[in-house]
């Protein structure tokens, strides 16, 4: 995920998810603060690379948590997530 462990962003933060499974990627989803902003995105391909815009003036001020989950395109649906938090400094 794009975002560096505990950065301070303001105005729009530029991410980019990128990943790599060796069969392929069926999904992605990306949730902030457990509220998807990116669901079940369909990749089908054994590399991701997806950029967004969090707004983050649509966020309250203060820490925040960004995770993205990938599911692999096998017969057993293997999932992954990574987590990052964030600081919302808008002021």
């Amino acid at each position: 995920i794009g975002v560096v462990e505990a950065t301070r962003v303001h105005g729009d933060a530029h991410v980019t998810l990128s990943g790599k499974d060796v069969y392929r990627i069926r999904t992605v989803s990306v949730y902030i603060d457990d509220e998807p902003i990116i669901d079940n995105k369909t990749i089908n391909r054994s590399s991701v690379h997806l950029p967004f815009t969090i707004a983050t003036e649509k966020l309250a001020q203060g820490k925040h948590t960004l995770r993205a989950e990938a599911m692999d395109g096998s017969y057993s649906k293997n999932k992954t997530s990574m987590e990052r938090t964030f600081i919302v400094d808008n002021l």
